[in-house]
């Protein structure tokens, strides 16, 4: 040992059983080969087993921790594979903790659109507003499968378009449809869901006119200039839907589940269903909501 005190409570004496060094270069003549193949007797000179520093012929730590220390920092640093001396003051990475936006602005569209995708208008009394004149740029997107459609003003209504893959587009056979969305706000005569057969919207999915001694309008759909109300409620603010639609190609029917309410429009004579509109309002109420999933099977 060198440069340190050794106190013993052995019976023999520690002077007989541990070799002092007097220079710290001194070898420890014990022929150590633990891999039998590398010589440790001079392990702690060098510097390629031990931290050591040969220009000044002192032990070159730059990191020595306490007992109590130690197995809090190991599990830090442990699986790093090195088996050499590593220098931890350079084992910094920078870090930016700003959020990432994965989200996908929709395309703006001044038509109905019909190639597969996710599009976006914004239009007033004036007609549709100009690309370059709007005021949100993100007012429809889409973030890991989830669209927000933002109700970005009182005069004016956002509208999206989710519009199917050719080979969703069906036309013979039965087909579900299923729309998962939340509602930010609620209103009366707000039919926020539009199935689209190309141009056309062929059947409308929300809220009625106000009706009844409450004033206040049922869920209900609306089908070749028809209203159903089909439900003795209304939509909640914030509250998660799940919508199906089922319908029969071949025998033309419809079926229309929201949550517990169900209704059936026969003589439903639609080609395909191509896409959905997603409406918004103009009104100062909030009139946003987010499509949490959107399946045709």
């Amino acid at each position: 040992m060198y440069n340190n005190t050794v106190n013993s409570s052995s019976s023999v004496a520690a002077s007989s059983s541990i070799v002092y060094a007097t220079s710290r270069l001194q070898e420890v003549a014990n022929n150590c080969k633990a891999d039998k193949v590398t010589d440790f007797s001079k392990f702690d000179q060098d510097e390629n087993l031990f931290y050591f520093d040969t220009t000044n012929n002192v032990s070159d730590v730059s990191l020595m921790l306490t007992s109590d220390t130690v197995k809090t920092y190991v599990p830090t640093v442990a699986g790093s594979g090195i088996l050499a001396k590593i220098d931890y003051t350079k084992n910094t990475v920078e870090h930016n903790d700003a959020p990432v936006d994965t989200s996908t602005t929709a395309t703006y569209t001044t038509t109905v659109p019909t190639s597969s995708g996710l599009y976006y208008t914004v239009t007033s009394d004036a007609g549709t507003t100009a690309e370059a004149d709007l005021t949100s740029a993100t007012s429809v997107k889409e973030d890991g499968g989830v669209i927000t459609v933002t109700d970005t003003s009182a005069t004016e209504t956002t509208t999206g378009y989710y519009i199917f893959d050719d080979a969703k587009k069906y036309t013979t056979g039965t087909h579900t449809y299923t729309i998962n969305l939340t509602l930010t706000g609620v209103g009366n005569n707000w039919y926020f869901l539009r199935v689209l057969n190309g141009n056309d919207e062929v059947l409308q999915l929300g809220t009625s006119a106000k009706t009844g001694t409450n004033k206040t309008g049922f869920i209900s759909c609306i089908y070749n200039g028809t209203t159903t109300e089909f439900a003795t409620t209304a939509f909640t603010a914030n509250t998660t839907y799940t919508i199906v639609l089922t319908i029969d190609y071949d025998n033309d029917t419809a079926n229309i589940t929201i949550g517990n309410n169900t209704t059936q429009i026969t003589n439903f004579n639609v080609d395909s269903i191509t896409g959905f509109k997603l409406f918004t309002a103009k009104t100062a109420a909030d009139r946003s909501f987010t499509v949490n999933s959107i399946t045709v099977e």
